[in-house]
């Protein structure tokens, strides 16, 4: 009787090891891909972020270039030097960025208005009843320069203040930051408006909150320069 046979000796299964160094490697290397998809799918949000602050496709600022001499700084006190002379011409845009300009052509009221100034918030209004009672009167223009603009003041941004002042439907020009469209007309303060004939020529400039009935008298005025 033969005796039985011993099976063959099993080695042990050999072990296989990953270095615990790879491990935290790996784990870095896919967090860092999932940072980088995340930053670029949602680093745009739709808003114009040279526009300041404001909603999509609005800029709160705009880009604005001037030709010809700046008027002198106005001032309340004496006879206006401006007065007679020749305004420059201010190019700029709207808030969604359509071309706008100070022209000559038509007898036009500028009116110039920051949306942190008290004086603003008080003759905007005044200016939004009148042209809802009236509109603006056939043969004149107007237009409107929200100028002085800051982030860190109240009522921001401009362009949701012009439609709080009833007056997004006016021809805009929106001034930069460095307020170019309000000096190259002498802008001292705010509000601020500048009435010129049809030739570019300055009829009248005056600053802060005007009397009751200014509006319609100012537009009479325009119209009375373009009969003249």
């Amino acid at each position: 009787m033969s005796a039985a046979k011993k099976p063959p000796a099993q080695r042990p299964a050999q072990k296989f090891s990953f270095p615990l160094f790879w491990v935290v490697v790996g784990g870095i290397v896919v967090l860092g891909l999932v940072a980088v998809v995340f930053a670029v799918t949602s680093g745009d949000d739709g808003s114009d972020s040279s526009g300041g602050g404001g909603s999509s496709g609005v800029a709160e600022y705009g880009t604005v270039t001037v030709e010809g001499t700046p008027l002198p700084t106005y001032s309340s006190s004496g006879e206006d030097p401006a007065v007679g002379e020749q305004a420059p011409v201010v190019r700029g845009e709207s808030f969604t960025g359509e071309p706008t300009a100070i022209v000559p052509g038509t007898p036009t009221m500028v009116v110039y208005l920051a949306h942190w100034c008290q004086h603003c918030n008080n003759e905007a209004p005044r200016l939004a009843e009148f042209l809802e009672t009236s509109g603006v009167p056939e043969g004149t223009a107007l237009m409107i320069v929200p100028t002085g603009s800051n982030d860190t003041a109240v009522n921001w941004p401009p362009s949701q203040w012009v439609k709080d002042m009833r007056l997004d439907g006016v021809a805009t020009l929106v001034d930069d930051k460095e307020g170019t469209a309000g000096a190259a007309m002498g802008l001292d303060g705010y509000p601020y408006i500048v009435l010129l004939d049809a030739q570019g020529k300055v009829i009248s400039r005056t600053s802060g909150e005007q009397a009751d009935g200014y509006f319609a008298e100012a537009f009479d005025r325009l119209k009375g320069s373009a009969a003249g």
